[in-house]
């Protein structure tokens, strides 16, 4: 099986295609179609129910679900690999019953746009928005984590989509079926685990040996510390909030990191 770099997933994330991401097999041993939140089309979300047939589901930052006055599903998560489930919601306007792909996609647009309140939100809906771990990766090595910091990364709104990918027979898909999964259709495929090991090279050193990047973020100081709390004190830490760039590329323009928020 041929497993995508890290970094040609930001690549396609940004320009809005669809990646699969693959957790340990000592863990759901599973593969789910990713893309990020305010890239997602009608046909994306009609190809994950179509093909992937799992729940389509929304991972985002805690920070923002507050914002949005989206709660925990339940105060006592006793679900075997803790997935923060949500309520689950649809938008108000401009949808029909909610369950289309049009009607989903457009829910899942509205919960990535920043100009979006807690009133624009019908509740229970057919959406279900996950929060995500403030740590990402590096705090719980979920497909939920692996969605928003790969939105991070793309220099997009930290917020994603993600649908489990099961047989034609309604068993999960794992290797080498996920392999076949993705030529079949095109997609580039990763694993959490280089997930988490390119997050921590980035943690290492990351950016600070770049000085445009270190240029890039320190200009955009004022933004972003009054986001963060508690405020970054040192340069370090403040980059370990900013989209990170490869090698020899420039950073993604536009991008505003998120502060990692609090469970």
């Amino acid at each position: 099986m041929k497993f995508a770099p890290i970094e040609s997933a930001v690549k396609a994330i940004a320009a809005g295609e669809m990646i699969i991401v693959v957790d340990d097999e000592d863990r759901e041993n599973e593969g789910d179609i990713l893309v990020a939140a305010d890239k997602v089309t009608n046909d994306h979300v009609a190809f994950m129910m179509r093909y992937a047939r799992g729940l389509i589901c929304v991972p985002m930052t805690g920070d923002r679900l507050d914002e949005l006055d989206i709660p925990l599903m339940v105060e006592r998560n006793s679900d075997s690999m803790h997935t923060a489930f949500t309520v689950s919601v649809d938008l108000i306007q401009g949808v029909s019953t909610g369950i289309s792909a049009e009607d989903r996609a457009k829910t899942i647009r509205a919960l990535a746009d920043a100009s979006t309140v807690p009133e624009d939100l019908s509740r229970p809906g057919h959406i279900f928005p996950l929060r995500a771990n403030p740590s990402g990766v590096l705090g719980r090595p979920g497909h939920t984590e692996a969605a928003v910091d790969f939105a991070r990364l793309a220099g997009l709104e930290p917020a994603g989509v993600i649908c489990e990918i099961a047989n034609d027979d309604g068993t999960m898909a794992r290797l080498p079926e996920l392999s076949e999964f993705a030529e079949r259709h095109g997609l580039l495929m990763v694993t959490i685990e280089a997930l988490i090991e390119y997050c921590r090279e980035i943690d290492k050193s990351g950016l600070c040996a770049d000085h445009a990047a270190r240029e890039a973020a320190m200009a955009n100081v004022s933004y972003l510390t009054s986001r963060l709390s508690p405020c970054p004190q040192t340069e370090s830490e403040l980059l370990r909030w900013w989209p990170p760039i490869h090698a020899k590329e420039s950073a993604f323009e536009g991008a505003h990191g998120e502060p990692r928020d609090a469970n």
